[in-house]
């Protein structure tokens, strides 16, 4: 039997997010306020914006992932908008800015492997 590699990657990624604590200095300090209210309320907000960054900005496959309806995923898009400011999202979303989205895709991962509860 050989290893191999993308079997390890994520383990070994997420090791190193954890060792140091420079890290988390590159997160968008949006996500964390956002992780931080849904703590606080109870909501799901993060996740649902995880998941639309996660479909290529599609709606529908995003609401498919998080297995809720089109309607509820607008509805937590709208109550998002309230909650952090949106200008950068929306401008990654419709021009891919590959370095916006990795550092989105970055902060996602940190924050969901240092951060998780």
């Amino acid at each position: 039997r050989r290893s191999q590699g993308v079997d390890h990657i994520g383990d070994h990624l997420l090791t190193l997010l954890k060792e140091n604590p420079l890290n988390g200095t590159y997160i968008v300090p949006e996500l964390r306020t956002l992780l931080e209210y849904d703590r606080r309320e109870e909501t799901h907000y993060y996740e649902t914006l995880r998941a639309w960054f996660y479909s290529g900005f599609h709606p529908t496959s995003a609401a498919t992932l998080l297995r809720i309806h089109r309607n509820s995923f607008n509805y937590r898009m709208d109550r998002i908008r309230e909650i952090i400011p949106f200008e950068r999202i929306d401008a990654a979303a419709a021009d891919p800015d590959r370095k916006a989205i990795n550092e989105y895709f970055y902060s996602f991962m940190y924050l969901d492997s240092v951060d998780s509860p």
